[in-house]
């Protein structure tokens, strides 16, 4: 290996094995670690990251098929091809302005106090209490009530940091260098108070500006193009370089990139001549605005790629077979020179910026250890103050007692829904509405076969079978009850319903905060009745037939079958006109009279006739009214027990819906438990964990501040 990439090797296996040792007590140094091996594993590789990027994707497949081609050229390169990716908008790098105060202890230096600095603001160092960073007089000689102060300064978009002397009685100095009224900071200057050396308690702080590029997570598509070691942008020779082309090499971040080259799809000039004469043209065109370009570094390479694209692999033209040879060369010249060291270069990049993150990391864990462990002094506490495992058990018992009270008072609800649903006396019911809506149905007499038939018809529908609206009204009526029951169910049952049952357990079980990081409980689930309602019901017969006797046989049937009153109609009339006598006679003297006044006769039979019609029509009333009655009457009962029996089914699917909600809020309070029995395990290890971590605070701190100055050398690439 070259000695630029085995220098380099040599420092990622150092940083790693810093890194590694720290990643077990930092979680989050482990991804550097992770980083720097497979920085490392690159490096090892040696193959070359070789970015085929164009504007028309089949002209960068085309290149990567043929460089693919290329077996011995292919084994030195990591082949990529992409479209043309969109350029990110710039960001305006952030910057991470810090102040550290160190303490010099024998053969190390601790970390007193970490302070992240505002443009906004000015800070005052001393002994005063009220300074923003106060200064212990116990720890540090020759601090001054108001020592320094630390500011910036805004000129010409920049911000400059200053530190100034507030008169101090014995100085403030700049990497030992007194400082006159005020002095500019630049990062890693090292301030020291009253003394110009640092030393045993003589307070030393530390400047340092970080900056970070947070762009390249925001636009991981772009820069996961650009990350690389050769980049080829394809073009084709028709159109030359686009707008899009054109604006992607202008704002190129070339971070990464060592080679560059604009490779221009050419055609055949003997199949297609005119083409080959645009392309002449825009070639020359290309290669001047590349050249106008301040720095540039791009190398044309004209191919012919359209046996690539098109997969027509036979005979090629020896001139662009020439081209293809050329391009070749040109691969094979970068990996002839000590390709590692073009690897390196971009690693090196890599590495820097892996490591950025390392030093703050490390000065804030000197920084929070402590305070960690106080915090967990504290915690442990105020654990210890309550016997958890106790409450826990009981909040468990209460809340268990509490559901299944819940869902005891949650059936009986239901229940009185259901009777209320069914109760014939209530204008509400179910029961009554079926009934309503059969009383309002129209009877009609049609014909069907030569037969009268009374029908049921239903004039606010359409349907000509009142089955169809009285199921569609039952099973409207039953869906809308279940849907407004469940509702209540959720929300307003006991006080909130399983909505308001479940906040409640979740208050009372909570009684250790951060056990469970996520509620235990699920939501309650929606109910669906309606599989109860897709079934194709049966109807009932809604129309019965109407025997009707004609009129004349009606007569003459009320005229055999009840001469008596006839006779006795006739004794009333002969009386009426003053005539008495015996049956025979009088039927003698009524024949007589008949046949002497003949007008008598026909009013006489015309009352007859008048009264049988009436009787009649009357009779046959009375019979339609009854027929319609009884029609009704079946109708609705059916009707009724049908909503009775499809009711029963609801409810059943409304009390599985029940017991899978208990059974879930059951789920969650052994989870809950479990949790519980779980955290009171950790905190009997807690306890033995943080008097470890007491007794070995004051070795680790001298381990991390030996690791800290370590770290400084290793970083210097």
């Amino acid at each position: 290996m070259p000695p630029k990439a085995d220098k380099l090797s040599q420092t990622i296996e150092s940083l790693q094995l810093f890194v590694t040792r720290k990643a077990q007590e930092r979680e989050d140094l482990a991804d550097i670690s992770r980083q720097l091996a497979q920085l490392n594993k690159t490096l090892s590789h040696k193959k070359l990251t070789l970015q085929i990027v164009s504007d028309k994707l089949q002209l960068a497949q085309a290149v990567f098929d043929l460089i693919n081609n290329q077996r011995e050229l292919k084994r030195f390169f990591q082949l990529k091809f992409d479209e043309l990716p969109d350029i990110p908008e710039p960001n305006a790098p952030q910057e991470s302005v810090s102040l550290k105060l160190r303490q010099n202890l024998n053969n190390a230096t601790g970390l007193q106090q970490y302070v992240e600095l505002s443009p906004h603001r000015k800070y005052l160092i001393g002994r005063s209490p009220k300074a923003d960073i106060a200064i212990n007089p116990q720890l540090y000689q020759g601090v001054s009530w108001q020592h320094a102060a630390v500011r910036s300064l805004v000129a010409a978009g920049k911000t400059q940091w200053h530190i100034d002397d507030c008169q101090s009685t014995n100085g403030t100095f700049v990497n030992g260098e007194r400082v006159q009224d005020s002095q500019a900071l630049s990062s890693g200057d090292v301030i020291t108070l009253a003394c110009p050396r640092a030393g045993i308690n003589v307070a030393e702080f530390l400047f340092s500006i970080r900056v970070d590029n947070s762009d390249r997570e925001e636009n991981k598509e772009y820069w996961d193009i650009v990350d690389c070691d050769l980049l080829m942008v394809t073009v084709d020779s028709q159109q030359g370089l686009t707008p899009e082309v054109k604006e992607f090499i202008q704002k190129l971040d070339l971070t990464y990139i060592s080679q560059l080259y604009l490779l221009v799809d050419t055609p055949d000039s003997k199949q297609e001549p005119e083409a080959a004469k645009i392309a002449d043209t825009n070639l020359k065109t290309i290669d001047t605005w590349l050249k106008s370009l301040p720095k540039s570094k791009w190398e044309v390479v004209p191919l012919f790629l359209k046996p690539w694209y098109t997969e027509d692999l036979g005979e090629i033209d020896p001139r662009q077979q020439k081209k293809q040879e050329r391009f070749a060369k040109i691969l094979g010249n970068v990996v002839k020179r000590q390709p590692e060291n073009i690897l390196a270069k971009r690693i090196t990049v890599k590495v820097v910026r892996a490591a950025e993150p390392i030093e703050p990391l490390l000065e804030e864990q000197q920084q929070e250890l402590s305070e960690k462990l106080a915090q967990e002094q504290q915690e442990l506490a105020s654990l210890s103050q309550v016997n958890f495992k106790e409450v826990s058990k009981k909040a468990i018992a209460e809340a268990t007692q509490n559901k299944d009270k819940f869902f005891k008072q949650i059936k009986l609800d239901i229940a009185q829904s259901k009777a209320a649903l069914l109760d014939g006396y209530s204008k509400k019911s179910v029961v009554y509405q079926i009934q309503d809506f059969v009383d309002s149905l129209t009877p009609v007499i049609a014909k069907k076969n030569g037969q009268k038939i009374i029908r049921l018809n239903d004039d606010s529908s359409n349907s000509d079978d009142i089955n169809t609206s009285l199921i569609s009204f039952c099973t409207d009526s039953l869906e809308k009850w279940a849907t407004e029951e469940w509702h209540k169910v959720s929300h307003v049952y006991c006080n909130g319903g399983l909505y308001g049952l479940l906040d409640r357990l979740e208050k009372k079980t909570k009684i250790i905060p951060q056990v469970l990081s996520e509620s235990p409980f699920s939501t309650p689930n929606d109910i669906n009745v309606q599989n109860n309602f897709l079934i194709s019901f049966a109807g009932t017969n809604c129309e019965t037939i109407h025997k009707q006797k004609s009129l004349g046989a009606y007569i003459m049937k009320q005229l055999r079958s009840q001469m008596m009153q006839i006779m006795m109609m006739l004794t009333l009339v002969l009386g009426f006109v003053g005539i008495k006598s015996s049956k025979s006679q009088m039927m003698q003297n009524l024949s007589g009279t008949f046949k002497q006044q003949p007008w008598l006769f026909g009013i006489f039979v015309c009352g007859i006739i008048f009264l049988l019609i009436n009787s009649y029509n009357s009779e046959n009333d009375l019979k339609l009214d009854e027929a319609e009655v009884k029609l009704k009457k079946d109708l609705s009962s059916y009707y009724q027990s049908f909503t009775k029996n499809l009711l029963d089914k609801v409810v059943q699917d409304i009390t599985l819906n029940l017991e899978l909600e208990d059974k879930q809020i059951a789920d969650g309070l052994e989870i809950v438990s479990e949790a519980y029995s779980d955290r009171l395990v950790e905190i009997e290890k807690k306890q033995i964990q943080i008097q470890n971590n007491l007794d070995k605070y004051t070795a680790q701190q001298k381990s991390l501040i030996t690791e800290l100055s370590e770290f400084e050398k290793l970083k210097q690439m």
